[in-house]
């Protein structure tokens, strides 16, 4: 087997020997050239002169044919290739070559039991299923490293073939549990970032499912087309938050939103804005706005009404 690099290293050096031939030729050409000028001044040598360049040519293109062909050929003999082609021609010295053929879908995306030649063994999607050498040799392949390993009989030329794997549907639905503790669930196309917690799945076909809590990602495996349910519960907020806006600048009456305004400028009113606990007790808590944004630290759930004051 030869790799890439090595033709690379072989064709530069090749090149950089036709640099200096021409070189060579070039400089030799010249004073001849000169010497011919002034040769061909004289009648007697002008006929032999001629003679001399035709066979002086005829020699310098076999010299150049044979530089560039059979030098390049005799330098790679005897050295294995694989998947070794120029054109449609194999190199006539090869020892090994390995040919891969991967199955054909049809319009539903099955294999249909016919193969195209790729340049490499495939990573996924395909399965390893033999292979055909033309002189007999023995050829193994590694399912875990795609390697393959061939004991050579003589020169031989061998195919490998791999199926394409039948399509599995693999289906996910997220279930939402729509209150704390109320084991009812909703239908959800998104997987929840917060305020909910993965608690178990159904898959219909025998599926296994795994949820990673801090990329919010699944892992399904199953060996037959699957539908799982994957069902998450709704947490207890730590923080209930109702938010009251000012009406006007002199900050005497309050609106409560869903959302803070954002065309708006407000400031937070401590004097009115207060938390409670679960035993509806006043709760001293840290809170703060800035930017649009309340920020509430507590170490107990807790129930706040924060006004925001309106900027003039």
């Amino acid at each position: 087997m030869i790799y890439l690099e090595n033709i690379k290293d072989k064709l530069s050096s090749l090149k950089n020997k036709f640099i200096e031939f021409m070189d060579t030729l070039k400089r030799s050409t010249i004073l001849a050239w000169h010497k011919f000028k002034i040769n061909m001044k004289d009648p007697e040598k002008r006929g032999k002169l001629l003679s001399a360049v035709f066979i002086l040519i005829v020699i310098n293109l076999f010299i150049i044919n044979i530089f560039v062909t059979h030098s390049y050929y005799t330098d790679t003999a005897g050295i294995p290739f694989v998947h070794a082609k120029v054109g449609n021609m194999f190199y006539n010295n090869y020892d090994y070559v390995l040919l891969v053929y991967l199955e054909n879908s049809d319009a539903s995306g099955n294999g249909n039991g016919e193969y195209h030649l790729t340049s490499s063994i495939p990573q996924y999607g395909y399965t390893y299923s033999g292979y055909r050498c033309s002189n007999n040799s023995v050829l193994t392949y590694n399912e875990d490293t795609r390697l393959t390993n061939v004991t050579l009989k003589e020169k031989d030329i061998c195919s490998v073939f791999f199926n394409l794997k039948e399509s599995i549907d693999l289906t996910v639905k997220i279930m939402l549990e729509d209150a704390v503790g109320s084991d009812h669930y909703v239908v959800n196309n998104i997987i929840p970032a917060f305020g909910y917690e993965f608690s178990s799945y159904e898959c219909t076909s025998g599926g296994t499912l795994e949820y990673d809590s801090e990329l919010h990602k699944f892992k399904m495996s199953s060996n037959n087309k699957d539908y799982c349910s994957a069902y998450f519960k709704k947490k207890q907020e730590d923080v209930i938050a109702n938010i009251y806006v000012s009406n006007n600048t002199n900050n005497d009456s309050f609106t409560q939103v869903e959302t803070i305004p954002n065309n708006i400028t407000y400031s937070l009113n401590t004097d009115r804005s207060s938390c409670v606990n679960k035993q509806n007790e006043r709760k001293e808590v840290n809170i703060t706005y800035q930017d649009g944004y309340v920020n509430v630290l507590t170490d107990e759930i807790v129930t706040c009404n924060i006004y925001l004051n309106r900027n003039e």
